[in-house]
């Protein structure tokens, strides 16, 4: 493919016209909708495990002596960018929806429940860093069932403290990091978003490629190449919002008004 993330394109515009069915049906009987919905979760993450158990698959995509190349590559065009596998964070963030527009943006917890929401979406967030590092590396063989385990879960539980940092956040949290997610610097950058999105692979692509001599890879050497392409993201992305993205926004405004 000329442009590699269209796949992810694909699969987002097929997100969105199928919640179009859910959530007229969430409008329609909340109970029936919601029943849909659930099913669907269930169906797509037991999809996956189901597939990566009978197939022998890593938990996801990575490659290593354990799993080299023609099997990475395998498991990319059969569960990777297949939309069916990946369903599950849209799913959650219509769940998300339905609860902020039932309850009307008010939080209705008390306070330990709210502790306890921020400690498990942070407890998630390290973990989602943390845990597969040795599996990543070869040091630590994951059993089949653990595999596939892993491999259906891991971006419900990462979307799943996402949502908590939106749900908290759209209900007047004044903790800080709804604070430091309100800042006026950030409101910006935010809408470069999806234009930084679209063009940072290529970016990396080039970087790495175009390089004519060895560096040492330790942490500082990532974290300096990481700022480098997120900067150089964010002025690509800016081009791109301006080329593309807000004149089709002007586009449909003005096609469908109101």
């Amino acid at each position: 493919m000329c442009f590699e993330d269209s796949w992810s394109l694909g699969a987002d515009m097929q997100f969105y016209v199928f919640s179009i069915f859910i959530v007229f049906m969430i409008y329609r009987n909340p109970r029936l909708g919601l029943a849909i919905l659930t099913a669907c979760y269930i169906a797509t993450n037991l999809l996956t495990a189901i597939v990566i158990y009978v197939k022998d698959y890593q938990a996801f995509a990575m490659e290593n002596e354990l799993y080299p190349r023609p099997n990475h590559d395998e498991f990319i065009d059969e569960i990777y960018i297949k939309p069916w596998y990946r369903a599950g964070p849209y799913f959650m963030g219509i769940y998300l929806a339905y609860i902020l527009h039932r309850n009307n943006r008010k939080m209705g917890l008390n306070k330990v429940i709210y502790a306890f929401g921020w400690l498990l979406s942070i407890g998630i967030t390290i973990m989602q860093f943390t845990t597969t590092y040795g599996y990543i590396t070869g040091d630590v063989v994951m059993s089949r069932t653990m595999r596939a385990f892993y491999g259906s879960t891991f971006r419900q539980l990462w979307s799943f403290a996402m949502a908590w940092v939106i749900y908290a956040s759209a209900t007047g949290d004044k903790g800080f990091i709804s604070s430091v997610l309100s800042w006026k610097i950030i409101r910006p950058l935010s809408r470069l978003s999806y234009g930084s999105f679209a063009t940072h692979q290529y970016l990396i692509t080039m970087y790495y490629t175009t390089k004519t001599t060895h560096e040492p890879v330790d942490c500082i050497a990532i974290l300096i190449h990481y700022v480098v392409i997120l900067f150089l993201s964010l002025i690509t992305g800016f081009f791109v919002s301006l080329a593309i993205e807000y004149p089709t926004i002007e586009i449909n405004r003005l096609l469908f008004p109101g």
